[in-house]
């Protein structure tokens, strides 16, 4: 690790400048502007001052934990190098063969002496037997002078038991004198032996405090490193952070689409459901009794009901930049499908109501009839297939975006290196590589004259006149009070010109107001039922056709 933090400090000030050589993509230089900052480079998001200064006190500190190191290789020196051990384990294996040879020695010699001594002893004792009996007989009177001559034979024979002895005692001393020699040396070895142990075990029990002491400098040293390897790692932290944010996009764009296209095919659903009910109601249903429609199926004249779900809010789509998925190798056409695919995210999801209301308008044409032809069907399974092909392919790019970003986690190249490589390789695939962008870059054009187009359109369609002689959806409206319904509810009927029975649905009321202007949003077409029923809420002549409105509110007074 003191290798790798020695490298890492050598090259911070490299390090330094080559993040200043990495541009910001242009949308985070927009994003930094728009809070008041300025970064244009990678190094602009480092705080250089604090680093360096960090720098400087990582590098005091590595010096310290250098010198430390130096004095713990010093103390385990002292301890003894191989070859110092090596030759005191030669010296102690030599007193050892010293004394294993010296107590051979004294252990051979003294079975020699102990049996000379114990034929000296026989010799003896068997003289002694033979000299008391000489005496004895002596003693007696018999032979007094060939006593004298036994004995004499006697001393002559065991003259040299004496000597013997002595020289046997002899031995026996230079023996003791060898043990007492070797003894003392072997004491003064012992005890110079182990005062080395002492020392070695002060000296040991002083290496394992500054082991301790190194050991909690280095951790410190290397929680101190963690903020300049955070710089060191910082362009490869950028390329992920990139990539993460492009996955990240597609998939709102993923989860954008493929909610479009659900909601676009519930409406479809619905809209068929209507044409079917009012083709129920305009044929057998005429014929049907009051009885039902009052006791077997209250809801046979109702129209299906509106499904509007509340989709939790993508609040960070808004707040991440649009880096564009060209930076981890996809399109521009694909980095414009998915811009337009976070911003449609962000709608739906941040108001669920609108965007019902628009999918209610296309239940019912501006005219009254709910019966369209086979080519508006067959559009509207167009507009079905074209959103679950844009929701598919949505999330083909949100997939694609994670295999991405798991091969560069990989270590592997970009796959935008790849065709680069190819391109540096093949000159005309670099030709047709820019007639290919030229060619985005006027669709792009088009494809914005377009959406201008269809929005000045879209302006010129809706009017904000006050609509009296017809009444269609887009059209602004004045509702009046006209009395009480079926429900007790306040009813509200439309300012019109031989155009009746314009009514303003109960949802769009709150309190008592003097009047509702409001732009229709939904229309519905129905035939009065008996009176005091839901299927007549607002009293009319059985039979007789009204219209419920569903408004967006422009001004109500309270």
């Amino acid at each position: 690790k003191t290798s790798a933090h020695a490298s890492l400090l050598q090259r911070f000030e490299s390090l330094m400048n080559s993040l200043s050589g990495i541009q910001l993509h242009p949308s985070l230089v927009t994003a930094a502007r728009a809070s008041g900052r300025v970064m244009e480079t990678l190094l602009d998001t480092v705080p250089v001052e604090r680093e360096r200064a960090w720098a400087a006190q990582c590098q005091t500190s590595h010096q310290r934990l250098i010198s430390m190191f130096s004095d713990l290789e010093i103390s385990f020196s002292e301890l003894g190098t191989t070859t110092s051990r090596e030759e005191e384990a030669r010296q102690d294996l030599e007193v050892e063969e010293e004394i294993k040879v010296l107590w051979k020695e004294v252990e051979g010699t003294g079975q020699q002496i102990r049996d000379r001594q114990a034929e000296c002893l026989k010799t003896l004792t068997s003289d002694h037997g033979e000299v008391v009996k000489v005496i004895m007989n002596a003693i007696s009177g018999d032979g007094v002078q060939n006593a004298f001559t036994v004995l004499e034979k006697m001393s002559q024979a065991s003259a040299d038991l004496i000597p013997s002895m002595r020289k046997d005692d002899e031995i026996s001393m230079q023996l003791m004198e060898k043990l007492a020699s070797s003894k003392t040396k072997a004491m003064k070895r012992m005890k110079v032996r182990l005062r080395e142990v002492s020392v070695a075990q002060s000296a040991i029990q002083r290496v394992n405090a500054s082991v301790g002491v190194l050991k909690e400098a280095l951790a410190q040293q290397c929680d101190n490193m963690i903020h300049l390897e955070h710089v060191s790692e910082l362009p490869d932290a950028y390329r992920d952070f990139i990539s993460e944010i492009c996955r990240r996009r597609a998939y709102g764009g993923a989860v954008s689409s493929s909610s479009t296209a659900m909601m676009e095919r519930l409406a479809s659903l619905r809209e068929d459901e209507v044409k079917a009910r009012e083709n129920f109601l305009r044929g057998s249903g005429r014929h049907l009794m009051p009885a039902f429609y009052e006791i077997f199926a209250p809801t046979l004249p109702t129209p299906p009901p509106l499904f509007t779900p509340q989709l939790p809010a993508m609040t960070e789509m808004d707040n991440m930049p649009d880096v564009g998925p060209d930076n981890v190798g996809g399109s521009s056409s694909a980095a414009s499908q998915m811009q337009g695919g976070i911003s449609s995210a962000s709608s739906l999801t941040s108001s669920s109501h609108p965007q019902a209301e628009e999918i209610s308008t296309t239940d019912n044409p501006p005219n009254e009839h709910l019966i369209v032809s086979a080519d508006q069907t067959d559009n509207g399974m167009i507009g079905d297939s074209s959103a679950n092909a844009a929701a598919d392919r949505r999330t083909l790019m949100y997939e694609n975006a994670i295999l991405r970003q798991t091969i560069e986690r990989m270590g592997s190249k970009a796959p935008r290196t790849y065709i680069d490589e190819a391109k540096d390789r093949n000159p005309q695939s670099a030709i047709l590589g820019n007639l290919q962008n030229e060619l985005k870059d006027e669709k792009t054009e088009v494809r914005k004259m377009r959406e201008i187009i269809r929005k000045k359109e879209a302006d010129e369609k809706i009017c904000d006149k006050i609509s009296h002689s017809s009444f269609k959806v887009h059209d602004v409206a004045l509702f009046m009070p006209t009395g009480r319904g079926s429900g007790g509810k306040r009813t509200y009927l439309a300012f019109h010109t031989n155009c009746p029975h314009h009514y303003l649905s109960i949802d769009n009321i709150r309190g008592t107001p003097d009047f509702v202007l409001g732009r229709i949003v939904y229309q519905e077409g129905l035939v009065a039922g008996e009176l005091g029923t839901e299927a007549n809420p607002f009293g009319l002549h059985v039979g007789t056709k009204f219209f419920v409105n569903t408004v967006e509110v422009l001004n109500s007074p309270s």
